[in-house]
C-alpha cells in the first residue's frame, strides 16, 4: 500500500494514528475532512500538502516527519496545538507567524 486511499470511506473518522513505515504519501487523507486529531510517525520524507484539506484539525502530531515544506501548517484554520521535534521547531518558526507558533507549538 503506497498511500492512504484505502481509508477515505471513514469520512466520520475524528482521531487518527499513522504510522507510515510502509506508505510513503499521504495521498487519500483529502476526505477525512472531519479529523480533529492526527499523528503521523514516519522515517521518510512525506508531501504534507494534503494536510490541506483537514479545516476541522485541532491537533497535528509530526514529531517524526521529514518534509521540505511546511507552509500547509498555515492552511489549518483551527490547527490549536501541533507537536514537534527540538529539531523542527526553527523550520516551523519560519513558516507561521509569531503569534500562531507561539501559541500552537508544544
Amino acid at each position: 500500500m503506497d498511500d492512504i486511499s484505502l481509508l477515505s470511506g471513514l469520512t466520520e473518522l475524528k482521531w487518527l494514528y499513522l504510522d507510515m513505515w510502509q506508505l510513503s504519501s499521504l495521498k487519500g487523507i483529502e476526505s477525512l475532512s472531519r479529523l480533529v486529531n492526527l499523528t503521523i510517525h514516519s522515517d521518510i520524507s512525506l508531501d504534507l500538502s494534503p494536510l490541506a484539506a483537514l479545516k476541522n484539525l485541532h491537533t497535528l502530531d509530526v514529531s517524526g516527519i521529514k518534509t521540505a515544506d511546511w507552509s500547509v501548517l498555515n492552511a489549518l484554520p483551527e490547527l490549536e496545538q501541533l507537536i514537534c521535534s527540538e529539531s523542527q521547531k526553527p523550520l516551523i518558526q519560519k513558516i507561521l507567524p509569531e503569534n500562531k507558533f507561539n501559541s500552537v507549538i508544544k
